[in-house]
């Protein structure tokens, strides 16, 4: 079956083939060599289920690909058997060559796919141990700021709680002191009536001597100003 397909299809219709497949091989490649680029931008999301998908579709289709353009390729190997002509053998020469570079090209840009998926697979994974360092170091410095704001209250109430208790203290001491000399002075009141009867007569002159001295004081204000008023 086979040498019955290469007798009925010549080397133009492989040639036409072969063109076919070439711009399909360099669509795919194109698109193939873009994936490594995008692992690089996914690598914060941590996941790569699309591009893992894409890669493995590529992937397969490319290979599938250049088989074909392999047995194009032994297709005019065999049908140029009989054809040494200089210009048939250039074709298949350069359809070789271009063969090579297809598959050696595939072969490198699955390669750098992998690393790069590699690479933004570390990367993402040390970018989400920095966010956690991150979070729980937020999260710590929240923790020992209302620890430190729950010590401070507790020992501003503590002061407040020492203060009250001191002045409750000398409150109570005065208060003690005060019906001491009052229980002392009843005492020395009931004991001594005449010494009552003696501060009440010295708070009497007292007072007497604070009126005159008001009455002096008012008639030197009132000469002041009548001397001084014009006649």
């Amino acid at each position: 079956l086979a040498r019955l397909r290469l007798t009925l299809v010549g080397m133009d219709d492989l040639r036409r083939e072969a063109r076919k497949y070439e711009g399909e091989i360099e669509s795919k490649l194109a698109t193939f060599s873009k994936l490594g680029a995008s692992y690089t931008r996914s690598a914060g999301s941590g996941t790569f289920e699309s591009q893992d998908r894409l890669f493995d579709a590529l992937t397969m289709e490319l290979q599938m690909l250049l088989t074909k353009f392999a047995r194009i390729h032994d297709d005019m190997v065999a049908v140029s058997a009989g054809d040494p002509s200089p210009s048939v053998q250039h074709t298949i020469a350069r359809y070789g060559e271009i063969l090579g570079d297809y598959e050696k090209e595939f072969h490198r840009t699955k390669h750098s796919i992998r690393q790069n998926r590699d690479r933004a697979d570390l990367l993402g994974s040390v970018q989400r141990d920095i966010k956690s360092y991150q979070g729980s170091a937020s999260r710590l410095d929240y923790y020992m700021q209302e620890n430190r704001m729950i010590s401070d209250s507790e020992r501003a109430t503590s002061d407040a709680i020492s203060i009250a208790m001191s002045t409750k203290e000398a409150l109570a001491a005065q208060r003690a002191r005060l019906q001491k000399a009052s229980s002392i002075i009843s005492t020395l009141m009931a004991r001594f009536p005449t010494l009552n009867s003696i501060m009440h007569k010295v708070h009497l002159r007292r007072r007497r001597d604070s009126m005159i001295l008001a009455a002096v004081a008012a008639l030197c204000i009132f000469l002041i100003f009548l001397y001084a008023s014009p006649r």
